[in-house]
């Protein structure tokens, strides 16, 4: 019998003319936005994003950690010559082969299930000169527009300047026999929007009970490949969003060249720790088959543990019931690449956005960190949706970076609880920051010229000035109740989420009375 995967592996055979034409692939916590491009302005790149779980800036934003852009010679994607790219479902990579059949290329792109590694391998029938270019566009600061904060939600409806801060990119490793291209984002502790909240909120008595997941936060990696030399910078636009590229080239003309990206993120205490992490992961890449085998195996296993499948010996991509059964492949696919998650997948596109101005013209200006509904804060009634059916499909291991979330924001949920009405339990919003606070944006700025967010004096000092979630903490009884079904579907241990569910079922037994009786 064969495989019932096959039939819905995405196959492309022709490039793509921009990044909204893009193919998903990842792990761990990783996802990549694939393609190869073939527009007016590229003559056969191959392209893509890398995204990662806990990505967070200053303003909460949810970065992109960079563009890679790979340029072969002789080019195997130029006009005219046979192309085919397949995302490679049951096990969990992209593969594009092209070019004559005399000099056909074949590149795998992957990332490992077990550890933060993203690795291309080219194989190709003639020699060829591979140049590998890693791209960003955070060259310096940027003001975020009024009407562009959504990207950063506490800071929307904010009446004053909002900023997001540049990258650091340099080359690394003076030995040529491994040259490479050292990229981060480490949070400058002074501008952190956790500490604008805290204040916002009237809770700078309690600021040490709350978890700060900003300070410190630094995330990036390193690509490098064997016998790759750097080669200088050059300056580009993709869209309009103006970049510069730190290249890297092979010594010489090979059919074999191997590329890894290294991630790297934590709340390191100083750069030094943090660099020496990622430079450890970097030394001991090992052997790749090993870890290819041990990939492919978790994948394999993913896809056996459930199946829905409609008409799956009859594929036809015009057959609307079949691009049902598709897409929920596609979908748990990319659920799949957050499986070791510091953070749970993001309900508005997770690990995969591109750059929104091909979705609509009115964003040309945007880069791809550009995302609607926050990139740190998270909205519960939304989330839900994600997780919920992961209790019937088997990916009980998916689960667990939604159940953190909850867990490591207890105390900040408890905390300000007992400063507002001053009980026990914990309040958490349905719009909620990952540190455990309601979003700016609800809460409401003072002189803001929105008038649903404008904060004034007299208004209740307990409660967000959004009309429509004033009053909405119902939603930590639903990831409650999840946990607990969690553990019935499973038979998992969960004593460390029992804190939570106490907390969360405590709030509204003595919030009710306090509201009633004390009040």
């Amino acid at each position: 019998m064969s495989d019932y995967l096959n039939s819905y592996n995405i196959i492309w055979d022709t490039p793509s003319i921009h990044s909204g034409e893009s193919m998903p692939c990842g792990g761990h916590d990783i996802g990549l936005n694939v393609w190869v491009e073939r527009s007016p302005t590229c003559d056969g790149d191959l392209l893509f994003y890398i995204d990662r779980s806990g990505s967070f800036d200053e303003n909460n934003q949810m970065l992109k950690l960079g563009r890679v852009r790979l340029q072969f010679d002789p080019n195997p994607f130029a006009d005219g010559l046979p192309f085919r790219q397949t995302l490679k479902l049951r096990q969990g990579y992209v593969e594009i082969i092209a070019g004559n059949t005399d000099h056909a290329v074949q590149v795998d792109i992957w990332v490992e299930v077990a550890r933060p590694i993203i690795h291309v391998e080219v194989h190709s029938k003639q020699p060829l000169t591979l140049t590998a270019c890693y791209e960003n566009w955070r060259l310096s600061e940027r003001d975020i527009p009024y009407e562009r904060r959504h990207p950063c939600a506490s800071w929307v409806a904010y009446p004053d300047s909002v900023t997001t801060e540049p990258d650091h990119v340099l080359f690394a490793n003076a030995d040529p026999s491994r040259a490479g291209v050292l990229f981060y984002h480490r949070n400058r502790n002074e501008r952190l929007v956790i500490d604008r909240l805290i204040k916002q909120q009237g809770l700078t008595s309690v600021k040490d009970e709350i978890p700060n997941t900003q300070r410190n936060r630094t995330f990036g990696g390193l690509l490098f490949g064997p016998n790759m030399r750097a080669v200088g910078t050059r300056d580009g636009h993709y869209g309009q969003t103006p970049y510069r590229a730190w290249m890297l080239r092979s010594q010489s003309p090979t059919t074999t060249h191997r590329l890894h990206v290294t991630l790297h993120t934590a709340q390191s205490e100083t750069l030094e720790d943090w660099q020496s992490a990622l430079n450890q992961l970097a030394d001991n890449i090992g052997d790749l088959t090993s870890a290819r085998t041990k990939t492919q195996t978790w994948w394999g296993e993913f896809w056996d543990r459930s199946h829905i499948c409609l008409q799956p010996t009859r594929p036809n991509p015009n057959d609307k019931v079949w691009q049902v059964g598709r897409n929920y492949q596609l979908f748990r696919y990319m659920l799949g690449c957050n499986r070791a998650g510091e953070y749970p997948t993001k309900f508005n596109g997770g690990l995969f956005t591109y750059d929104p101005g091909f979705v609509k013209e009115e964003y040309l200006d945007e880069s791809a960190d550009f995302r609607l509904w926050g990139g740190g804060s998270h909205t519960a009634q939304n989330q839900r949706l994600v997780y919920w059916p992961m209790l019937k499909s088997g990916d009980f291991d998916l689960m667990s970076p939604q159940f953190k979330y909850y867990r490591r924001a207890l105390p900040a949920a408890e905390a300000r609880t007992r400063v507002y009405w001053g009980h026990e339990g914990c309040s958490f919003t349905e719009q909620l920051e990952n540190f455990g606070l309601p979003l700016g944006w609800a809460w409401g700025w003072p002189n803001s010229p929105d008038p649903y967010h404008n904060r004034h004096p007299y208004f209740d000092a307990t409660e967000q000035i959004a009309p429509w979630i004033r009053y909405l903490y119902v939603s930590q009884l639903e990831f409650a109740l999840m946990i607990l079904k969690y553990r019935q579907f499973t038979g998992s241990e969960i004593s460390a989420y029992l804190p939570f569910i106490e907390s969360s079922i405590r709030f509204f037994d003595v919030h009710n009375q306090w509201q009633h009786f004390v009040n």
